[in-house]
Formats: C-alpha cells, sequence, structure tokens
C-alpha cells in the first residue's frame, strides 16, 4: 500500500474510533444467508469471500478467523461461507456456488474489488472458485490459501505411506484413513484412482500442472503456511516435502515460470500457528497476519 493509501486507512480508523456512528463503522448483527454467514460494510467496494477447513464451517471461520471487524472498519465487506466437508470442487457444485455468490455480489452493490480467501481444504475452495469466478467474467482481484493441501496426488501418496507405516493411534492415521477412502470412493480403487485426482488437484508437481488456477494470472495471489519441520516431523512424522508448504513453494516457482507477470507471493512465518485453544500448531489461521491482509486488499 503506498503512503497516501495508509494515511487515509488509519484517518478512517482513527475517525471511527472517536465517532459515535462511525463513518464506517462495523455492523453489530450479521446477515445470514442461504450459504453462510455476512458481515457488510456500509458504502463496500470490495469483498472478501471466506472459506472453512474440511470440518468447519462459516461459525468456525468467524470464531477462529474473525477478520470481519478489522475488514469493516476499511469498507471490505466479508462472507464466511458453509462450503466444507470438500478437498475438490465437482462441476455442480462449483456452479451452484457461484450462482449464490454471484448473487450476494449483486445485492452488495456490485463491488468492484472481489477476493477469496480459505484455510486448509477451504483454500483449495477459495483457489479453485475464484478461478471459475474469473473465468465467468467476474472481477476478482485476488485470492489466498492458508496451508492448504493443493497437491491432490501427493497427498493420496502421503495418506497411503502413513497408513501403511505408522501406528494407528498416530494423530495423521486417521486423517490419511479418511483421504484415501473419500478418493477412492469417488474416483475408483489405487491406481486408477490417480486418473480423478489429477483431473481435479488445484495443482500437480510431478507434471508442474497448474490448469486449475490458470485464470488467477491477472490477480492477486497470496500462500500462507509455516513449515515447522520439527514440529512436523515430532507430531506427524512428516519431512518438508510432505509439507503443504513444499507444495505451496513449488506452486508459486511452477506459476511465475509460465506467467512472468503473475503477482504470487509465498509468506512463511514462524513461530506463529496457535489453535483457538491455545495449543501449538503450525496448521491454523493464526499464521496469518490481519492487517496486513487487509492493507493487501486495500492496495
Amino acid at each position: 500500500m503506498n503512503l497516501a493509501a495508509r494515511l487515509l486507512t488509519l484517518l478512517i480508523s482513527w475517525t471511527c474510533l472517536w465517532s459515535l456512528t462511525g463513518c464506517n463503522s462495523p455492523s453489530e448483527n450479521p446477515i445470514h444467508t442461504d450459504s453462510g454467514i455476512l458481515w457488510q460494510a456500509p458504502s463496500s467496494e470490495s469483498w472478501l469471500v471466506v472459506y472453512p477447513c474440511f470440518g468447519c464451517d462459516a461459525m468456525h471461520s468467524e470464531s477462529d478467523f474473525g477478520i470481519h471487524q478489522l475488514a469493516q472498519s476499511a469498507g471490505i465487506s466479508v462472507s464466511y461461507q458453509s462450503l466444507n466437508r470438500r478437498l475438490w470442487l465437482e462441476d455442480s457444485t462449483a456452479a451452484n456456488e457461484l450462482t449464490r455468490l454471484q448473487q450476494l455480489w449483486k445485492d452488495l452493490g456490485q463491488p468492484e474489488r472481489v477476493f477469496f480467501g480459505g484455510f486448509s481444504s477451504g483454500g483449495n475452495m477459495a483457489l479453485l472458485l475464484a478461478d471459475d469466478w474469473a473465468e465467468s467474467g467476474m472481477p476478482l482481484s485476488g485470492v489466498f490459501a492458508v496451508d492448504s493441501p493443493i497437491d491432490h496426488e501427493k497427498l493420496y501418496e502421503r495418506s497411503q505411506v502413513v497408513v501403511a507405516e505408522l501406528p494407528e493411534d498416530s494423530p495423521a492415521f486417521p486423517e490419511a484413513q479418511m483421504i484415501i477412502a473419500i478418493s477412492e470412493q469417488r474416483f475408483g480403487q489405487f491406481p486408477d484412482v490417480f486418473d480423478g485426482l489429477k483431473s481435479h488437484s488445484p495443482f500437480l508437481r510431478k507434471t508442474a500442472n497448474t490448469d486449475q488456477l490458470s485464470n488467477l494470472h491477472n490477480a492477486s495471489i497470496r500462500l500462507y503456511t509455516e513449515p515447522d519441520t520439527i514440529w512436523w516431523q515430532e507430531h506427524r512424522a512428516a519431512s518438508y516435502e510432505d509439507l503443504n508448504a513444499y507444495s505451496f513453494r513449488e506452486l508459486r516457482r511452477v506459476y511465475q515460470e509460465i506467467y512472468p507477470n503473475s503477482d504470487i507471493s509465498l509468506i512463511q512465518t514462524e513461530g506463529k500457528g496457535f489453535r483457538p485453544d491455545g495449543s501449538r500448531h503450525p496448521h491454523s489461521w493464526s499464521i496469518v497476519d490481519q492487517s496486513a491482509l487487509v492493507d493487501w486488499m486495500l492496495e
């Protein structure tokens, strides 16, 4: 953000702080829609759409991420969407979600600046839906993903290793079993499962494939991750190459090779990952610096 824009943001925030009504004061109550929770900013020209982790919902994003108050003060409306329990998107699911989003966009007065974001598998939803949104001709300024498993082929292979080599009481075991089960239920047994996973994956390391994200090269992309290799080795017996952080690094490298003028940033944090109960976990919403994220949306 340039100096003038930063000064304007500070002025707006300071004025709203001391005003009884506020010039862009956050609404006290959200609007519950058929697809999630909307916190609307007055006279908003910007809109952020947020997707939750696999087992979470809009209320989890609202409480665990909770960027809406800061965003509203800066004139950004926030939608916490409920779409979850997915690693990939079926065409019908994507079409239905886009229809709901387009109606929300109209209800908000057709904001010129639209952003998508999500945590874990919700980051996959954000990336894929942002690509579809841009492809349909809708305005897209940026998208961010927080430690998301963007390479489904690698995720399945890693899950196979976990089930074969780690004890059943390992924290990684139940998730690995689930990933194998839902992948094979949808795409068939090994090795046929790989064809389906590849065609639905946001990114593939082995073939450097970014086809699912080809419409994002004119938008700003942020990839947040905390590659605490010691924690991951101790708690999940995972190497750096097994981490979402490694896939993010490779996506950034490959995407910049394919689209040299693209704006894609890899944001790696250290010691910021904590769950709402205070427990240490690098795979958490807390690795996102909310003030910096709002600044990015105001640039």
